[in-house]
């Protein structure tokens, strides 16, 4: 009779720690399938991002080209501005040249009043000719410098997210995500315990302990380790 008792009390024990194997495995088991399931769905998300980043990058070294391109058009408009720097030095002299005749003529007596005041229109037209292609070039020289450090600013920037969108091309490759969007899928979680589940005792109570230790063993080793 001791014996018995001895027996039917491990046979409890087992069912007690059976029954918190179960409702450990019941918690922890849809834990791990919801982690697996956002596995599976982050992995394509990746790899979009991956193949956003090669299109990326691929685009970058043209619009570094294209930036260059404007560089060079900014030096085409430097070089404009000194056709009109030369140009204003041909109007200053032609200027000159009237306000000499102008005041020769006042110095001998001989000037005429109409042709002196013809000569005094083009001389003022002259200037203001002078005066407006001044104020060409001070805008022009603005825009172009402004231009030009906006250009030295965003080339830069491409560089540097060239750079950057290279270092995470080496970090993330397509076929390795796709390794792992497999293996996932491979992947399966064990059955969950059905409560439903019966048995019928075709043997004697030793043997339904050592199958219940069985049992409760296999369910263990199912269940994942909090690492």
């Amino acid at each position: 009779m001791p014996t018995e008792a001895k027996q039917d009390q491990t046979i409890l024990r087992r069912l007690e720690e059976l029954r918190d194997v179960i409702q450990t495995s019941r918690k922890v088991l849809p834990l791990f399938d919801n982690f697996l399931q956002f596995v599976k769905e982050i992995v394509p998300m990746i790899e979009g991002l991956n193949h956003s980043l090669d299109e990326s990058a691929s685009k970058l070294p043209k619009a570094s080209t294209e930036l260059h391109n404007v560089s060079k058009a900014t030096e085409t408009a430097t070089i404009a501005i000194l056709d009109t720097l030369d140009a204003m030095g041909r109007s200053l002299d032609e200027g000159t040249k009237l306000a000499e005749n102008l005041q020769q003529r006042r110095t001998n007596g001989a000037a005429v009043e109409e042709q002196e005041h013809g000569q005094w229109s083009q001389l003022q037209n002259t200037f203001h000719t002078l005066s407006d292609q001044v104020g060409s070039i001070t805008i022009t020289l603005q825009v172009q410098d402004i231009t030009s450090q906006q250009l030295a600013a965003v080339n830069h920037l491409v560089k540097s997210v060239y750079e950057r969108l290279s270092w995470l091309m080496n970090q993330f490759e397509v076929t390795d995500l796709r390794s792992l969007h497999e293996e996932v899928k491979m992947f399966e979680l064990p059955q969950a315990f059905d409560p439903n589940a019966s048995w019928e005792d075709h043997g004697t109570r030793q043997s339904l302990a050592d199958d219940l230790v069985r049992k409760t063993a296999a369910v263990a080793a199912s269940v994942p380790r909090a690492s």
